[in-house]
């Protein structure tokens, strides 16, 4: 299962991709709620794609990044790095437990 990561000053806040869209907005409705002025009420959208996940902008004012390119569509891989407006980032990690898995496997090769 996919996971968004958003950073803050002092915490991490993990939101599991769950169902086949995942909406990220400032709106009570969204799947992912983003209290940010920046963020538009429905600024874009993940979606299930097979075993893969994309991200959509959804014509939001302010855009959204990934990788530090502004996009419209495109398919999302470990790691990638999502700039919604000018303020939150989100990093995707295609699944936790590789992600500890990665963390345990790197700290033993030191």
């Amino acid at each position: 299962m996919a996971i968004l990561v958003l950073t803050n000053e002092n915490e991490e806040t993990v939101f599991t991709l769950d169902n086949e869209t995942s909406i990220i907005g400032r709106k009570a409705d969204c799947d992912i709620i983003l209290r940010d002025k920046q963020v538009s009420k429905y600024h874009a959208k993940v979606l299930k794609d097979g075993p893969q996940y994309r991200i959509e902008d959804m014509e939001s004012r302010n855009g959204t990044c990934v990788n530090g390119k502004r996009i419209k569509r495109v398919l999302l891989r470990e790691g990638d790095r999502i700039k919604l407006a000018e303020t939150v980032l989100l990093v995707y990690h295609v699944n936790e437990m590789q992600q500890t898995a990665k963390r345990i496997r790197r700290d033993s090769l030191k």
